[in-house]
């Protein structure tokens, strides 16, 4: 075979997957609506006449709807991290996440292709990188309807399959009407705070940004007359003995007052070089939400004795102003695992806190709150966003 009869034979598999790349970057980014395409990927895939192609198809989705990871993990790794590094870590993710759609295509039988393909890039191991699945759009084709939603938008995608142009259309104009079901207000008596501290990355801890940023939240909490106020993941630094001293007299404020701040920061694990990711309770209440899953490498780091904690089938469920509340920290809000997990278990409030400093110039900070919005209109859950930049 001459090449260029290999070019010809290879010209639709390269379309297909310029388009699958041009969905994936249309739908995953900070407008909700957008996420109306992603199902597309999988019409893509499943008219692709061979499993090769199905899977480069795939692959260029992932690969575009990811497209900030490269970006966003140089800077927070820092200078001394080779780029290939963070190449390495985008391109494995999206061969984590094409592999189950490779393997389970097929011409026929799509009603058990598609939900295994989905399922394998829920559930772990793949599910810990499982971002930009197409079942996200869930909360865009079918709002307030929960669980029935997600195994109508399930049924969608296995219809996209077998009558694709019909069962686009309906879903554009399912789209079309439910764009005018609002999304579930936030409660009056909780507020997100958005913040521009910054971060060091790779360059370690930088203790006067940290005493800086932990006055100015004192300062934005005693100005805030909410009874309940969330600061981003992880802006207080490191939760010592020190940092607590800092927030005591408006702790004690707080307290006299009836309200609390939910405030991000790295807490040490006693006995251990490890911390737990969570919103500590200052003032009237005392707790933690924690984060459950860490970015994996950076983050959680299985094979050694430091790190971060986690807990891959915990339900983030905690007590806020007597409210089941919802946490989804960074990290685990691009995730459909945890997010289903604490579905199950019904909260009535969720809260995003995220520390994005590192991905600011990127798509992510918009694909977070994107999906974190579309889980809260799929279960009709209302949501607290507080993001640091």
């Amino acid at each position: 075979m001459t090449f260029a009869r290999i070019e010809r034979a290879l010209a639709p598999t390269w379309t297909a997957a310029l388009v699958a790349a041009a969905i994936g970057a249309a739908s995953w980014g900070a407008h909700l609506p957008m996420l109306a395409l992603a199902p597309l990927a999988v019409a893509l895939w499943a008219t692709r006449p061979t499993r090769l192609a199905a899977w480069l198809t795939m692959l260029a989705y992932y690969l575009a709807a990811a497209r900030g990871l490269p970006f966003g993990a140089a800077r927070f790794f820092g200078s001394d991290t080779p780029a290939i590094f963070s190449v390495a870590l985008w391109f494995g993710a999206s061969l984590a996440l094409s592999a189950p759609w490779g393997l389970a295509w097929g011409r026929t039988g799509f009603w058990w292709r598609v939900p295994l393909a989905v399922a394998l890039c829920i559930v772990p191991p793949i599910g810990l990188v499982g971002w930009a699945n197409p079942a996200t759009a869930a909360g865009v084709f079918f709002p307030a309807t929960g669980w029935l939603g997600f195994a109508a938008m399930l049924a969608a995608l296995i219809a996209l399959c077998y009558r694709t142009a019909a069962t686009a259309a309906a879903l554009a104009a399912l789209a079309a009407v439910t764009s005018f079901v609002p999304s579930p207000p936030a409660p009056d008596w909780i507020e997100g705070h958005q913040t521009t501290y910054g971060g060091s990355g790779g360059a370690g801890r930088d203790f006067m940004r940290d005493y800086a940023a932990n006055q100015d939240m004192i300062e934005r909490a005693m100005r805030s007359n909410r009874p309940f106020v969330v600061f981003p993941e992880t802006v207080a630094g490191l939760w010592s003995d020190a940092t607590a001293d800092l927030w005591e007299d408006a702790a004690a404020q707080l307290a006299r007052q009836g309200r609390t701040v939910l405030v991000g920061a790295e807490v040490p694990i006693e006995g251990s070089a490890r911390t737990r990711n969570a919103l500590i309770f200052v003032g009237a209440h005392r707790g933690e939400l924690v984060q459950r899953i860490p970015v994996p490498v950076s983050m959680w780091k299985p094979w050694t004795d430091r790190g971060t904690v986690a807990n891959l089938t915990g339900n983030g469920i905690g007590q806020v102003n007597g409210h089941r509340a919802a946490v989804f920290i960074c990290y685990e809000q691009l995730l459909a695992w945890p997010m289903l997990l604490s579905q199950a278990a019904r909260p009535q409030l969720m809260i995003g806190a995220t520390n994005g400093y590192w991905a600011a110039d990127t798509s992510i900070p918009g694909i977070q709150t994107m999906t974190l919005q579309a889980w809260s209109r799929l279960f009709s859950v209302p949501l607290v966003v507080a993001v640091n930049l």
